[in-house]
């Protein structure tokens, strides 16, 4: 099977690649707390937010909710926490920083 290609990006890419790119950073943060081994697995929103302190929390919230639109978590009111298939994965070691 042929190897998959990478598009080529622009050198000066566009505000909505900034966008996006900048989205899934933040995606991929909140993944990787959630999935810290030195706290419990609940967090709340508010918890998230102090830990990302540098992002508004109206980024927070459109992540949060991507995130639980792709079954990689789990919202309950204010409480936050990883779904199970995300620990899983993260046990088996295919999750890395």
């Amino acid at each position: 099977m042929p190897a998959k290609r990478r598009s080529h990006t622009s050198p000066n890419p566009s505000t909505d690649e900034i966008v996006q790119r900048a989205d899934e950073v933040l995606q991929r943060a909140i993944v990787l707390q959630l999935l810290r081994q030195d706290r419990d697995e609940r967090w709340s929103r508010a918890e998230l937010e102090t830990e990302l302190q540098e992002t508004p929390p109206i980024e927070v919230n459109d992540a949060l909710a991507h995130l639980r639109e792709e079954g990689v978590l789990h919202l309950s009111g204010e409480l936050v926490r990883a779904s199970r298939a995300s620990r899983h994965i993260d046990n088996l070691g295919m999750i890395a920083i």
